[in-house]
């Protein structure tokens, strides 16, 4: 039995070795030509277009826009604009304490001037000193009313008393019960503008304004 199974194993062995011995046989396919696909449309790429990627430079990822400032010089900074001052334009003005170059001579009446320590006058009012102001004589005063002497029309008129010396302008503020027709009281400060004080009586020339 042993001797039997020895052969069994002997002749096994013999035809593994005849079949690795047989040459491999290839199994040989006919080559299929490979046909492109058929695009029925001539204007459409049979294959899409692949478009690359936008390439991006490191300079462009890590380069930031520049914006241009506007630049100011030290000049313009510190030089301020020079603007010239208008000088106000005055127009002179003539008041009754003026007293203009000596003048001609002339007016509506004439008569002597004097000069007294004015105050409280028949017109009501109580001037100051310093004042350019006159009392009329009570004839010409009088002449057109003879009412309260307070309301008389006279009353703050302006004269212009002139001499060779000059002019001045005096604002009729009371009456001269002494005084002449056509005679005029003035104020010390009127006087002294067109005649010396020491002289006292002055031969005038007047007329209203």
């Amino acid at each position: 039995m042993v001797r039997i199974a020895a052969v069994a194993l002997i002749a096994l062995l013999a035809l593994s070795t005849v079949a690795d011995a047989r040459p491999h046989r290839r199994c040989k396919r006919p080559h299929r030509p490979v046909t492109p696909p058929t695009n029925p449309d001539p204007q459409v790429p049979a294959y899409p277009s692949v478009t690359p990627p936008a390439t991006t430079t490191a300079a462009e990822e890590t380069t930031p826009a520049v914006v241009a400032t506007p630049t100011t010089t030290l000049a313009e900074e510190t030089t301020p604009t020079v603007v010239p001052p208008v000088e106000p334009t005055t127009t002179p003005t003539t008041t009754a304490s003026e007293t203009p170059t000596s003048s001609p001579v002339t007016g509506d009446h004439q008569g002597e001037m004097t000069y007294y320590d004015i105050g409280l006058g028949s017109c009501g009012e109580t001037t100051p000193q310093g004042e350019f102001v006159a009392a009329l004589n009570a004839p010409d005063m009088t002449k057109n009313y003879n009412g309260n002497p307070n309301f008389n029309p006279m009353c703050n008129k302006m004269v212009r008393v002139m001499t060779e010396k000059g002019h001045v302008d005096a604002r009729i503020v009371d009456t001269c019960p002494e005084c002449k027709p056509g005679d005029l009281d003035l104020s010390p400060e009127a006087f002294s503008k067109i005649a010396d004080l020491a002289a006292g009586r002055v031969q005038v020339r007047w007329s209203f304004l």
